[in-house]
C-alpha cells in the first residue's frame, strides 16, 4: 500500500454530506413536492388555509414580537460602553423597527429558514431620501435596514467546492432580475443547521402527511356535499352529439352542444340555485334524445360525510 500523503492540519478533507447539485440546489428532502419552491408553496398553503396551523404560526410570530431585546456590554471600559451605545443606536435607526424585523424572522418556523440582506448607510442626519436618513449625524456606518428576502424568491444557493455557503441567488418581483446576495451581506436564520443546510427544516414538515390526507378527504367530501352526496352526473346524448363526426357539416354545432352539457355537469351543485333544463326531444320511437342521471358511489351510499 502506498504511503498516505501528508496533509496539513489546516486543510479541510471531508464534507458535511449535504446533498446539493450545481449550481446550488439542495436536495435533502425525499418528497418531490417538498423540494425548493414547491415546498414553500405547500407550507404557505398550510399556513393560510389550515386554521390550527395558522393560529400556531400567529402565536409564534406574536411571541417573537413581544420579546424585549437589549444590549449588554462586555466590560465597563470606555470602548465597551461606546460599543454598547453604538449598537443600540443602530437597532433604533432603521427603516423597519426591530420588533418588525423579529416578526419576519419568525417566518423561519414556517419555512425552515429566513434569509435577510443587510443594507448599510452613512449616518449623516436627516435627509430628503428617507432610505438614507438617520437620527444621528456622526458619520458612522449603520444599518439602513435588515430586509427579508422572501423564501419563495430564492432561486438557488451558492456553494464553493467544499460545500461552504457563499451566498444566494434571488429572482423576485416586480422586475424578476437574477441578483446575487453574498454571504457577507446576509443574515440567515434557520430552525436547525443539520449538515449546514441553508434551508433548515420547517416545523410543519412532520405534519405534511396528515394535513395532505385530511385536505384530500375534505375536498372529496365537500364535492360530494355540493353534489348532494348523490354521485357523478351522467348525461345521455345522441351519438351525433356525444361523438360527432369531424367530416359532418354539423360538426362545429355538435361540439358546441356537447361542450354545453359538459359545462352543465361541471357546475351541478346542491344549493339554492340548483337547476337543470333538459330539452324535450324524442326520436322516432318516442325515446328521449337527451337524459340525465347520477352515478352513485360507495361512499355516497354509505353516507360518508365526516372526516
Amino acid at each position: 500500500m502506498a504511503d498516505k500523503q501528508k496533509i496539513p492540519l489546516t486543510t479541510e478533507i471531508g464534507s458535511s454530506g449535504l446533498t446539493w447539485y450545481r449550481p446550488g440546489y439542495v436536495r435533502e428532502e425525499f418528497l418531490p413536492e417538498l423540494v425548493g419552491r414547491r415546498a414553500i408553496e405547500v407550507y404557505t398553503q398550510m399556513g393560510s388555509n389550515d386554521p390550527i396551523v395558522a393560529a400556531m404560526l400567529f402565536v409564534v410570530k406574536m411571541l417573537f414580537r413581544s420579546v424585549n431585546w437589549y444590549v449588554e456590554k462586555a466590560d465597563d471600559t470606555p470602548e465597551d460602553v461606546a460599543a454598547e451605545e453604538f449598537l443600540k443606536s443602530c437597532m433604533d435607526d432603521m427603516q423597519n423597527s426591530w420588533h418588525s424585523l423579529m416578526a419576519e424572522v419568525a417566518s423561519m418556523v414556517q419555512y425552515g429558514h429566513a434569509p435577510f440582506e443587510i443594507v448599510y448607510k452613512r449616518r449623516r442626519g436627516w435627509q430628503d431620501d428617507y432610505t438614507v436618513s438617520s437620527k444621528f449625524d456622526d458619520g458612522y456606518v449603520g444599518w439602513a435596514k435588515i430586509s427579508i428576502r422572501s423564501q419563495n424568491t430564492v432561486l438557488y444557493w451558492d456553494f464553493d467546492d467544499g460545500g461552504n455557503l457563499r451566498g444566494m441567488w434571488q429572482l423576485a418581483p416586480p422586475f424578476y432580475q437574477t441578483v446575487f446576495i453574498p454571504y457577507e451581506k446576509m443574515l440567515l436564520f434557520r430552525t436547525e443547521s443539520s449538515k449546514g443546510n441553508p434551508e433548515g427544516r420547517s416545523i410543519l414538515r412532520p405534519a405534511y402527511r396528515p394535513w395532505f390526507i385530511r385536505k384530500t378527504l375534505e375536498d372529496i367530501r365537500n364535492i360530494g356535499v355540493e353534489r348532494g352526496v348523490a354521485g357523478i352526473p351522467r348525461f345521455w346524448l345522441p351519438p351525433e352529439i356525444a361523438a360527432p363526426d369531424p367530416s359532418s357539416p354539423n360538426y362545429a354545432a355538435a361540439v358546441a352542444t356537447r361542450d354545453i352539457w359538459i359545462d352543465v355537469g361541471k357546475h351541478i351543485r346542491q344549493d339554492a340555485q340548483a337547476c337543470i333544463i333538459m330539452p324535450l326531444a324524442y326520436d322516432d320511437r318516442g325515446n328521449k334524445l337527451y337524459d340525465m342521471d347520477l352515478l352513485t358511489t360507495a361512499g355516497a351510499a354509505a353516507g360518508i360525510t365526516e372526516i
